[in-house]
């Protein structure tokens, strides 16, 4: 579970390093701890379906 991840640069390098660690599940956020429970909610939906197709993708 990543947090804090604000842009789709920093989206696509969290998924790719998930993919090369090995991680069996991965959920990257832009929000923050700031903002209370970052993962209390899902991203904006350009955001989530980026990390859908990243997270699909070979």
């Amino acid at each position: 579970m990543v947090h804090a991840s604000p842009d789709e640069s920093t989206l696509r390098t969290a998924v790719s390093l998930s993919k090369q660690r090995n991680a069996g599940h991965v959920y990257i956020t832009p929000d923050t701890i700031a903002e209370g429970n970052p993962w209390g909610t899902l991203p904006p939906a350009s955001y989530w379906n980026t990390q859908l197709s990243l997270a699909a993708a070979p």
